[in-house]
């Protein structure tokens, strides 16, 4: 059915129809919709996932309708139809800003009951709670909602949930190509200073969300001096990154400009790794990273250098001393 009204739609609009009236001009839609809609006509739990993964186009086809079936969409009696119209679409769909603005309500009651436990059924097994969260922060940077629903989401996260939408913040920026716009730069930038201001003061209770930061730093998207900083002050906090790999990877490029700043960050990761294993798939890395420290001349990269030369000869590295020696 859903196949048919948008193959209807495109005929349609190919001949210049107003399609303004919607599903007046496909009535035999409206009735099977609204047919499978009743749940004494039709119980079946699949086809309420059919109405969430479809959600977005039905809001295209004809928003009045969707609007106007919102009680039968999300019925208050019938929770199992509920969760699973609202677990299909947020997990399956984009987060779409004309589906925000339509189901604003929808949107904030999922969040007052996060944690809710609802599985998404999708990859990774991420559950309806997370997927919510990527929408939510995906409309923030876009200026589509206020950061107070944003904040309301995390106030009831635990620790490993925010910790699974901060990397997603951070995968989305390393999949963006090209410079974000500012305003959206300084929304994330914004966002993430709350997060530390928020959570700095109780670090072991957040400290996978503030791991979770070397995502956005080693997306090279929020600029320099401030992603060194937030970077700093999330390892002080909590330690080396999840994903150190990557962060390393960045650091090696900042330290050509700023070597006594990379040193000094991957000393204190590596005095607090993820898993104590981290310096070995990092070796590579590193020992560029000192030979820039070193030839800079700076006497703050020296000092971050030697941290880290330390750190490798008393894990077994005894090689690691060449890179001190004059050259």
């Amino acid at each position: 059915v859903v196949e048919y009204a948008l193959w209807v739609r495109r005929a349609l609009e190919n001949d210049g129809v107003d399609l303004t009236p919607g599903f007046e001009l496909m009535p035999e839609v409206r009735e099977a919709l609204d047919a499978h809609l009743d749940p004494a006509a039709d119980p079946s739990l699949a086809v309420r996932a059919v109405y969430g993964r479809w959600l977005p186009w039905f809001l295209l086809l004809d928003e009045a309708w969707v609007h106007s079936r919102n009680s039968a969409l999300f019925p208050r009696m019938y929770s199992s139809y509920r969760d699973t119209v609202w677990a299909t679409y947020i997990a399956w769909c984009p987060p779409y800003d004309s589906a925000f603005r339509a189901l604003r309500d929808e949107y904030e009651a999922a969040t007052r009951t996060v944690p809710s436990g609802l599985a998404s059924g999708v990859f990774r097994r991420a559950s309806v709670d997370e997927k919510l969260g990527e929408h939510l922060v995906t409309f923030f940077w876009r200026g589509v909602v206020d950061i107070a629903l944003v904040e309301e989401y995390f106030s009831r996260a635990d620790d490993a949930l925010a910790s699974d939408v901060m990397e997603f913040v951070g995968r989305a920026l390393q999949a963006t190509t090209g410079d974000l716009a500012k305003s959206v730069r300084i929304r994330l930038q914004q966002f993430w200073d709350r997060r530390l201001s928020l959570v700095g003061d109780e670090p072991q209770q957040h400290e996978a969300e503030l791991r979770a930061f070397g995502m956005t730093f080693a997306s090279a998207k929020l600029g320099e001096d401030w992603a060194l900083a937030n970077l700093q002050r999330s390892v002080e906090l909590a330690g080396a990154p999840t994903l150190g790999q990557r962060v390393v990877e960045r650091l090696v490029e900042v330290a050509a400009s700023r070597p006594a700043d990379a040193s000094r960050i991957l000393a204190n990761m590596l005095e607090r790794p993820v898993n104590e294993w981290d310096h070995i798939g990092w070796r590579a890395e590193v020992r560029t990273l000192v030979g820039l420290a070193v030839r800079s001349g700076d006497a703050a990269a020296l000092e971050g250098a030697r941290s880290i030369v330390d750190h490798y000869i008393r894990k077994g590295d005894l090689d690691f001393r060449e890179l001190l020696q004059p050259s």
